[in-house]
């Protein structure tokens, strides 16, 4: 087999590079938004692999991009459909944040008495 020109290895890197991309964001809270680079990184290396199928040049690099594509896309639809976010109400935050909201009033009620004594 011959080595892959320099467009392939281009296309190839630029695949490589979204499907990282895509992945990373995958796994952070972005979710959906992962889908973006995913498919562009699909897109290239399809481009990628017809480019170095015709010139029958290696196609390792081309399966690689592939794979960590549908791996970041395949993430990012697992994320978003079948892992649900919870959300639980913290009470210790919730019993500071109302003394506060005490501690101000009283501040408040301190600062009226204060000014009716002067």
């Amino acid at each position: 087999m011959n080595s892959n020109s320099g467009l392939v290895k281009t296309v190839i890197f630029l695949a490589l590079i979204s499907g990282i991309i895509g992945f990373g964001m995958a796994i952070s809270p972005f979710k959906m938004l992962a889908l973006i680079p995913s498919l562009v990184s699909i897109l290239l290396s399809l481009v990628a692999y017809f480019i170095a199928k015709a010139k029958q040049g290696k196609l390792l690099l081309v399966y690689v991009s592939l794979v960590i594509a549908a791996i970041a896309s395949g993430t990012a639809v697992v994320r978003e459909y079948a892992i649900k976010d919870k959300i639980i109400v913290d009470q210790k935050f919730e019993e500071k944040k109302e003394q506060s909201v005490q501690e101000v009033e009283n501040t408040d009620e301190l600062d009226e008495l204060q000014d009716e004594l002067d």
